[in-house]
């Protein structure tokens, strides 16, 4: 781990004994991002509305004692946008979980309107 708590993806995949590769998904820009997890909302419980919103994780931005800061893209019913943000962020939201399965990975279908490269 370097010193300022940021984690290198060879790292990430050193702990996580990851074999294998994870899918490349292009961006309407042409930019090319390798998707180290993905979230989603699996169940919606009672009185809660549905999340309309997928978490696609493309780095890991730093690691923190007990939470990670993932960079990677959000997109919803009405845009998407590359930003930051923490694990506890994601799952905070009711019914969310985080998947980093590289099988579940490498069938996941791009974001929407992204093209998936590998």
């Amino acid at each position: 781990m370097k010193a300022n708590n940021v984690v290198s993806l060879d790292e990430f995949r050193k702990d996580k004994a990851v074999v294998g590769s994870y899918p490349i998904f292009k961006s309407p820009r042409g930019d090319t991002f390798e998707c180290i997890g993905y979230a989603v909302q699996t169940h919606v419980p009672p009185g809660e509305e549905p999340l309309l919103k997928d978490w696609y994780l493309f780095e890991i931005d730093e690691q923190l004692e007990h939470d990670t800061i993932y960079m990677g893209l959000i997109q919803d019913e009405f845009e998407d946008h590359i930003t930051t943000f923490s694990r506890s962020e994601v799952e905070m939201n009711a019914g969310v979980e985080i998947s980093e399965d590289l099988k579940t990975l490498n069938e996941l279908l791009p974001p929407q309107g992204w093209t998936k490269v590998k």
